[in-house]
Formats: C-alpha cells, structure tokens, sequence
C-alpha cells in the first residue's frame, strides 16, 4: 500500500483488510498502527467501520478488526519495553523477552542468539540506543565478543556511582585472524543493532543489516593478481565508517539505514588500497608505475591495472616492463643520433658570397709579351704582367686573382683575395 509504513501496511495484508477501506485509510492519513489507533478512540466499529461509509461484509469487518487488535497488542509491548528501558539503570537487565516477541511478530521467525553479540553488549547497546538523545557507542572489533566465545577473564573493574560501589569483569577481546572471522563478527553486530532496535524497525531494518554484511564480505574477498588485501586494511575501513556513523547518530539522530544507504562515500574505504613505501618501491614512483596502489577504476601512470603490490608475480612484471622501457629509449636515441650525422653530412661546405681560400691550379697561356692568368672557381681571370711563352697563376675562389711576372715559363701568384677585400 503506497504511501503506509511498511509494518502497518504488512499488518494490513495478513489480516487481508479490503482495498477500499485501505484506500479510505489513506486518504484520512491514517497510514501507520498509531494513527490507525487514534482515529478509533470509543472503537472501531463507531469510529471506523461504521463512519467509512462502505458497504462491508461481516468477514470484512472481522478483517478490519483483527488489523485493529494486532496494532493495539503491538502499541502495547513497545510501551512496555520503553517503560523498562527508562526505569532500569544501565547495569540491569533488558526485556529479552518482549524483544523477541516484537522480532517475531515483524520477521515471522526468532533471531538466533549465537548470530548476536554477547549478552552484555547486548545490554549495553540497548540502553545506549534507548537514551534521549541516543548514546551509542563505537566498538572495535577487537571489542566486539560473539554469544558463543568463551571470554578470558583479565581483571574486574571498580566503580562508584552515587555513593554505590559496581564491579564488572574486563574480559579479553575477541581474537580475529581472517576475513571471514571479522565478517561474522560484523554480521553479529548489526543484527545486535537490529535486534536492540526492533520497536523501530524502519531504524535498521534487519535484511539491510544482512546485504551490508554480505557486501563488505565480496569487498573484502575480491583478489587483486591472485591475493587478497591485508586484514588491516580492513579494520581500518570499518573503523573509519562506522565512527563516522555512530557520530551522525549522537549528533544529528541519523537513522543508520539512511546512513548505509550512501554506499558512494564508504565503498572507497574498502576498495581503494595504497601500499605502504618500502625500499623499493617508495613514493617516488607513483607518477610512473602508479605507486603501488590498487585502484576500483584505473588510474594515473601506467599501472592502471588491479594489482597486489607485494605480490612476487607483479613484482616481476614491472622488472620486465621497465626492461623493455628502457630497450625502446635506447632505440629511439640510436635513430636520433643516426639521422642527425646525416643531417650534417648532406649540408653544403660553402654559401654564397663567403670567401674560400682554396686554390686552383687552372693554367692559362699567354703570347709574347704576356699571359693572362687562369680564372678560379667563380673568379675573374688575372692579369699577365710577365714575357716569356706563358704565364701561370692560382686564383681563389670568388676572388679575383692578381697579374703574373714574365718569365720562361715562369709564373705569377695573384693577391691574397683576403687582402684584397680589406682594400690592401
């Protein structure tokens, strides 16, 4: 039935209340056991069946009257454990009894006693939840004692309280190797929260409390290159969800199934694993090989995959990986090199308009009197100034070559072309 409390609108079905008179229910806001209670003051035949305006059969009626009794029997048992829970100090004992005639009524079965804490933390709890404002405590799971261990007795602790000297026993807590052993010891705690909890079942209701259970159960069960996280890292992950969820509650009176629905702010505490730095592997390298940290959705660096950083298999891995990193660098620095002296080996020796002061034996001939030089390269010809059968002169290249003296044979050298561009 939309809009009902989920436990009025159970009691609605069992009893099989017709749908009209749900309807009419609905509409006059009557949509959970107390209201439905108080619309019927001198009862519910005057109040409700007759006041309805349904034409109703007698096993209607019957029904509507039954749903009736269930609601006031139930009203009745929840005032009773409250008075109880008000009445007795923290140290006294809780209406077990009544607790487990609630769970039954809403669940239809009785919740075992060795899937719940120890009977004092059972107690302790039940007060810590009942006070205004609620006092709930966070435990640790070394704190945290199942119904069927056997504690190891260390002391008795001392109190006086309003003049009254108290004792307890300070027993041992709970020894815990696995995963598994920490996951039962958590299932048992939040069906203790369930349990403590029952004359509100919209608190906490007990199937939230088993598929959170089996959630961090697959969460810490996942392996990462064949192994598991450590235990620590859980117990850290618990630590830091739940003390920030018993504080909602003391502070802001959160209920703790609104707070659990919120997977998106705690799934990282269970998921996302940094390994601690050690000599090889330190924080340095976080950038590159991704810090040996195991991340739900990739990463930055290239170690981008779900992998244990401690694992001798992955360890291996990444010596290979940078083995053949480093093959490839020194690769691509044998190409560079190579194409860099071909660069250089493909660039010209001379530019236009330098000076080159190299020289060239071209031969020129001259009659008589005189013989003009040979012409360098890119020169102009020189000037003969010798007699004889020839004259013989080397010119730079792009300079200008100088006049040669006669002689038999003989030959003159021209100018420095050096000089000659300074004016000398």
């Amino acid at each position: 039935m939309a809009g009902c409390a989920p436990t009025f609108a159970r009691v609605l079905t069992e009893c099989k209340v017709p749908d009209a008179f749900r309807a009419w229910l609905l509409t006059n806001t009557m949509t959970d056991g107390t209201r439905f209670l108080l619309g019927a003051p001198h009862g519910v035949d005057r109040d409700l069946i007759e006041t309805c305006g349904l034409q109703l059969s007698v096993a209607e009626r019957i029904a509507i009257r039954m749903a009736f009794n269930v609601c006031k029997t139930a009203a009745a048992d929840e005032e009773r454990a409250r008075i109880a829970a008000s009445s007795s100090p923290g140290t006294a004992d809780i209406p077990t009894e009544t607790l487990q005639d609630l769970f039954r009524r809403r669940h239809n079965f009785v919740l075992p006693t060795k899937r719940m804490l120890s009977d004092e933390l059972v107690k302790a709890m039940y007060h810590q939840y009942h006070s205004r404002p609620k006092r709930l405590k966070f435990y640790l799971p070394s704190q945290l004692r199942l119904t069927t261990s056997s504690p190891e007795s260390m002391g008795t602790s001392i109190n006086v309280l309003d003049g009254k000297i108290t004792t307890s026993p300070i027993v041992a807590g709970e020894d815990f190797s696995d995963n598994i052993q920490l996951y039962k010891l958590l299932r048992a705690y939040f069906n203790t929260l369930t349990f403590i909890s029952i004359g509100d079942p919209d608190w906490f209701p007990f199937h939230v409390g088993e598929e959170l259970a089996d959630q961090l159960l697959d969460w810490m069960n996942i392996k990462y290159a064949k192994s598991r996280l450590p235990l620590s890292f859980f117990v850290q992950a618990y630590t830091t969800m739940f003390d920030s969820f018993i504080d909602a509650i003391r502070t802001k009176d959160a209920r703790l199934t609104d707070l659990v629905a919120k997977e998106e702010f705690y799934r990282p505490l269970w998921t996302n694993y940094v390994a601690p730095p050690t000599a090889n592997n330190g924080g340095n390298n976080g950038g590159n090989n991704g810090g040996g940290a195991v991340r739900s959705g990739g990463g930055g660096g290239s170690g981008g995959s779900l992998s244990h950083p401690n694992n001798p298999e992955h360890i291996a891995r990444e010596i290979r990986r940078l083995h053949d990193q480093n093959q490839r660098t020194n690769q691509a620095m044998d190409r560079m090199r190579s194409e860099h002296a071909r660069a250089l080996r493909s660039q010209p020796t001379s530019y236009p308009g330098a000076v080159s002061i190299g020289l060239n034996n071209n031969r020129g001939g001259g009659n008589g009197g005189g013989g003009g030089g040979g012409s360098g390269g890119g020169g102009r010809p020189g000037r003969g100034n010798g007699d004889g059968n020839g004259g013989s002169s080397k010119s730079g290249g792009g300079g200008r070559s100088g006049g040669g003296s006669g002689g038999n044979g003989g030959g003159g050298f021209g100018k420095d072309p050096l000089k000659r561009q300074r004016g000398k």
